[in-house]
């Protein structure tokens, strides 16, 4: 069987990779232990990215929905990156 990765399920919030995990749990534990556990540090990065990120001061130029969106999800995808090289 395939190495595991957090590929089969991109992201903690896409359902269909939850199936996809659930399902790969019931044949391979130890395996979907892994991708789990990465799906849950990557979880746990973008919550220290988003403190971080509200150190920061915001000017009225950079500070609006848009950019803070854009920022929220920059940041899950650099989380994800982050977990899947360990």
């Amino acid at each position: 069987m395939d190495a595991p990765s957090i590929q089969n399920a991109k992201s903690y919030l896409d359902f269909n990779g939850l199936a996809q995990l659930k399902g790969q749990a019931q044949q391979n534990a130890g395996s979907a232990l892994r991708e789990t556990s990465q799906q849950f540090e990557a979880m746990m990065l973008q919550e220290m990215l988003k403190s971080m990120r509200q150190t920061i001061d915001k000017s009225e130029l950079t500070s609006n929905a848009a950019t803070d969106t854009f920022e929220s999800m920059f940041d899950k995808e650099v989380a994800v990156k982050m977990a899947q090289r360990g």
